[in-house]
């Protein structure tokens, strides 16, 4: 959730006077950073994930599920583990009372090795905060949204909706976390906005849901906005519901400034695809929405921009405003790369930007391209202000910085070392839902972590407009996106492998299923690869070793099949789920009793109590075998196996060329059958 500072925040009336100054001094304090830090080179490849986990508390006798709210002492609880687990797992809160954000102890390293120890440092946080819950009806659910946030009494304690940080029409104030940082964002957006944040998602139409004339219509503020459910909208009016959503991100250090320049802009452009890949948030407010991911939900609720930003007024009342086509929370407004491949005309959508800042940055002597990026992020106002840390050192402090670059959530972030930290140059990858499993959660973060390195070694070249990146964005919202949707790629990621008249030549750029990108495509007019090959190729290079390499290979397997449609992903096998269930009647709405059986399945799922052959493929004995050691391995790593991080000598004797490595894992992939064991005919399941 970003930067968790410990003080006083001040209200949003007393932080007028300091809003330029934070401005002022953030930048100054990103250009210490930068002069200090723009030459650190050669740093080791760490990496870690994050995973956000919702609380529930499930009652057998009324058959419901309500949000458990009891984080805070739960963190409390944990903190005093013993000192070894301390070292393995970091617990932190997050925007929900009902919330808990994980990730490892220390970061994972640039070994083949550690791989294998995602999924086992997973389970472990699982198990550590199962055995902390209050009672044994309490669940740690990977769930990326509650389908029951904001639906009748759908808090434990229960608790009337509304309150005077968010006067929501639906959820308590109770269910934020009760530190300062939260309710003073949410009530400082609601304030800069002037007005409740509107949160609208397209409803899906079963054939038993009330059309237009049999649902009245809704109430709409004066700038036309929502104040209600209408017969195709499903309606909310809280950060909770965004904020109260669950994802996977993945962070990367990187060698130097500009490795993570360039790999900020590669990840940004594949932000869409893996989005699309782990759908997971098919239902909101109790209804089910005709979209099947969280990102526009989060935008809306998270969105603080003023009438006139918005465009919906020519009154900025002197203040200076600018017009800001996005919500802080969105995609990436510009690339920032150093590399050859990078063309200015990549960065073909206007970037808001006050001019005094632009100029600032350039002065000091940062290159046009990061000025930009920065003084894009300085258009928007610092949502916190503490009152301990408004005069404080610009060469040794960043807190103003993080002030603002904590509060500009984008599908990537491209993030300086931190003050008083031995940590270097980072990306962040943020777009992922959160999934059912640890498997699943872990088969994405290695597959993210690796295709890191394929980009870097390979040195590919995925560039696209970066208007082409949000219209792919648009796109993985699509219901079913994975089966229904094509998105732009560009397909030829290797200069050298086929001739090219011009870097910009559009026939570059084409629209591929997500099975074509992510497992290739092999026709006359496209001659695609494919992010999997790309990946295969990557491990055969560096020889990886036996022991993780058959873990991968599961990873990798069934992450081909999820793309293929062979496996449902989480959102399409829930929506499966909820239209086999007795008790729903086909009106777009979820009955009580339905999300409760859809919690205990989904729990039985990630305990490994369950197998549902359309969602999750059959795990190995290799699996089974290397996350026995990989458990012990956990608490007291095995050898390293071989290095992530390798040079090809290219001068050698038995070098193949890097497209002849592609080609050949391509082939070798396509020739793999991975068909799922036949969808169960009775049951959910």
């Amino acid at each position: 959730m970003g930067l968790l500072a410990v003080g006083s925040p001040l209200s949003w009336e007393q932080s007028q006077q300091y809003l330029q100054h934070v401005k002022k001094h953030g930048i100054a304090q990103f250009i210490a950073t930068y002069r200090r830090l723009k030459d650190r080179s050669n740093d080791a490849f760490l990496w870690g994930d994050e995973i956000e986990y919702l609380l529930v508390r499930l009652d057998r006798s009324t058959k419901s599920a309500r949000l458990l709210l009891v984080a805070h002492d739960l963190l409390l609880k944990l903190s005093h583990l013993d000192d070894h687990f301390k070292s393995k797992v970091v617990f932190h809160p997050e925007y929900g009372q009902f919330m808990v954000e994980t990730t490892p102890g220390t970061p994972y390293g640039g070994f083949t090795t550690h791989l294998p120890l995602v999924e086992s440092n997973m389970l472990l946080r699982r198990h550590l905060i199962h055995k902390a819950l209050p009672t044994v009806n309490d669940r740690l659910m990977s769930m990326a949204s509650f389908p029951l946030l904001g639906v009748g009494t759908h808090t434990d304690p229960p608790l009337p909706a509304g309150g005077p940080i968010t006067t929501s029409s639906y959820v308590p104030d109770a269910v934020m976390n009760p530190h300062p940082r939260f309710p003073c964002l949410t009530e400082n957006i609601r304030k800069r906005r002037t007005d409740k944040v509107c949160i609208t998602v397209p409803l899906f139409k079963d054939k038993n849901t009330p059309d237009a004339a049999s649902v009245p219509a809704p109430t709409k503020n004066k700038w036309g906005e929502l104040q209600g459910d209408s017969h195709d909208t499903i309606h909310m009016d809280a950060m909770a519901f965004g904020m109260g959503c669950c994802c996977l991100q993945v962070t990367f250090q990187c060698r130097n400034i500009d490795e993570a320049r360039h790999l900020y802009d590669q990840l940004a452009i594949l932000s869409p695809i893996m989005l699309a890949l782990t759908a997971a948030s098919p239902f909101f407010k109790g209804r089910i929405a005709d979209t099947d991911v969280r990102w526009n939900v989060i935008s809306q609720s998270v969105d603080d921009r003023t009438p006139y930003e918005r465009g919906l007024t020519d009154d900025n009342g002197g203040t200076g405003q600018l017009r800001l086509k996005k919500s802080r929370y969105s995609s990436i407004d510009a690339f920032i790369g150093t590399s050859d491949a990078m063309l200015d005309a990549y960065n073909d959508v206007d970037l808001a930007m006050h001019d005094e800042h632009l100029q600032l940055l350039l002065a000091e002597g940062i290159d046009e391209r990061l000025a930009r990026h920065v003084a894009h992020l300085f258009v928007r106002d610092p949502l916190v202000v503490f009152s301990e840390t408004i005069d404080i050192d610009d060469e040794t402090e960043t807190d103003h910085f993080e002030s603002i670059q904590s509060t500009n959530w984008n599908t990537v972030r491209f993030k300086p070392p931190p003050a008083h930290s031995t940590t270097g140059w980072r990306v962040e990858f943020r777009s992922m839902e959160v999934q059912i499993t640890d498997f699943e959660n872990a088969a994405f973060t290695v597959f993210v972590a690796l295709l890191s390195r394929a980009i870097l070694f390979l040195e590919l070249n995925l560039y696209l407009p970066i208007s082409l990146c949000d219209v792919n964005l648009e796109r993985a919202h699509a219901r079913d996106a994975v089966m229904t949707q094509k998105f732009y790629i560009r397909t030829l990621p290797k200069s050298d492998c086929a001739p090219c008249q011009s870097p910009m030549d559009q026939d570059m750029f084409q629209e591929l299923t997500i099975k074509e990108i992510m497992c290739g495509k092999e026709e006359q007019s496209c001659k695609f690869p494919g992010m999997i090959a790309f990946v295969v190729a990557y491990l055969d290079v560096i020889k990886c070793d036996e022991r993780s390499r058959a873990l991968i290979d599961e990873y990798i397997d069934f992450i081909q099949m999820r793309a293929s449609g062979n496996l449902m992903t989480a959102a399409s096998w829930m929506r499966r789920f909820v239209d086999r269930h007795p008790d729903y009647q086909h009106d777009s709405n979820l009955p009580q009793s339905t999300v409760y059986d859809l919690i205990e399945c989904c729990d039985a799922l990630a305990e490994s109590r369950l197998h549902c052959p359309q969602f999750l493929p059959p795990l190995g004995e290799s699996h089974r075998a290397i996350l026995e050691l990989s458990n012990a391995a956990a608490q007291s790593p095995f050898a390293n196996g071989v290095p992530l991080i390798i040079d090809l000598d290219k001068e050698s004797s038995d070098a193949r060329s890097v497209c002849q490595i592609i080609q050949l894992a391509s082939k070798a992939r396509r020739l793999v059958d991975l068909r799922p064991e036949p969808f169960a005919k009775d049951g959910h399941c």
